[in-house]
């Protein structure tokens, strides 16, 4: 009897050893699990990490064409490389995500877009009513395409939807045409005017240039001139006088650009303005003079909208005031590296 009880009692001791000895391995088991699956997690999350930090350093370095990102990081314990390849628009971008003993591979294709844009009907676009066209001296508009100079009919575009002559003036009625039409001899186009309901509304896009403007200048008063952007360099300039006509913005020395100029309310340049690719003028009141003493030209397109419009260009000299079409410029201010982005072609992890 004493032997079998002893059995008995050696026996649950070997089961409970036993049980005991599974219970410890499978806790084993189950950390060593979950210390792997973090691993992973760690390691997927840094590869992505990689990816989203290398479209923000593009991002930040809009001024540099085919910007490449570091190719290596570390962040939360971890590292990742990144590697890159770029042919036009389209860039591959491959992240390897580390994490202790593990890793991550991420591949990505992605297509870089543009935002979309204003349509521009010509010259000068007027989506406002009514509106007080006055063009003194050699003042003149011109729908025809020009190239980005300014200087030379072009009749290629690089752009489809910019292709083609314009008028000089489209507005919103006949009333406007004709003011526009009595303004100046000096105004040609396909037609010189023309009723077109189509212009863009600005209002769409103010937000998108005025969080991305390169320069913002918002301080009624004078204010000498300066270079805002340039054909390789393109920039988003906002000039805000507000609301109220009775404060003004003025721009007494040369103003010079290329890109994007938004304008809101009373804004003169009698300095001088040379610019290249799309001028809008927003706001609900605007006057806006290009009264210089010396040649202002604007070169690409100029939308005018609000409740009403007055725009004064005076041209002094044999050559003038001038406002040309040009595909060209508003292509180029069109594709500048603020407007542009990347969306996801193919990901695969």
């Amino acid at each position: 009897m004493g032997r079998a009880a002893m059995f008995v009692v050696m026996g649950f001791g070997l089961a409970a050893g036993f049980i005991s000895m599974n219970i410890r391995n499978a806790t084993n088991l189950l950390t060593e699990s979950q210390v792997g699956y973090y691993n992973y997690s760690m390691a997927r999350n840094l590869a992505r990490t990689g990816v989203q930090r290398s479209l923000r350093y593009i991002d930040m370095n809009p001024g540099i064409p085919n910007y490449t990102p570091p190719t290596s990081g570390s962040f939360n314990g971890g590292t990742y490389t990144t590697s890159t390849t770029q042919s036009g628009d389209t860039m591959w971008l491959n992240v390897n995500g580390v994490y202790a003993d593990t890793s991550y591979l991420m591949k990505t294709k992605l297509l870089k877009s543009t935002k979309p844009f204003p349509a521009v009907k010509g010259a000068v676009s007027i989506r406002a009513s009514p509106i007080d066209i006055n063009m003194t001296g050699q003042a003149g508009v011109d729908g025809r395409n020009y190239d980005s100079s300014g200087t030379n009919l072009d009749s290629d575009c690089p752009d489809p939807s910019f292709t083609g002559d314009k008028p000089g003036f489209a507005v919103m009625n006949s009333t406007d045409s004709a003011e526009a039409y009595n303004a100046s001899s000096n105004i040609f186009g396909n037609p010189k005017t023309k009723i077109d309901t189509t212009t863009s509304d600005p209002s769409a896009f103010i937000d998108e240039y005025t969080s991305n403007a390169d320069t913002t200048i918002n301080t009624p008063g004078t204010h000498s001139g300066g270079t805002y952007g340039t054909a390789e360099f393109p920039k988003i300039t906002v000039v805000n006088a507000g609301e109220d006509t009775n404060f003004a913005i003025k721009f007494t020395g040369g103003f010079t650009g290329y890109g994007i100029l938004a304008i809101n309310g009373n804004v003169q340049f009698s300095g001088g303005i040379d610019f290249k690719g799309l001028i809008v003028v927003y706001g609900k009141n605007n006057v806006v003079d290009f009264t210089s003493t010396g040649t202002p030209k604007i070169v690409g397109g100029l939308i005018v909208a609000g409740r009403a419009a007055n725009v004064t260009l005076k041209g002094t000299g044999s050559v003038g005031a001038k406002i040309a079409y040009s595909c060209d410029a508003l292509f180029k201010a069109r594709n500048l590296s603020k407007l542009r982005y990347y969306g996801v072609l193919e990901w695969y992890e």
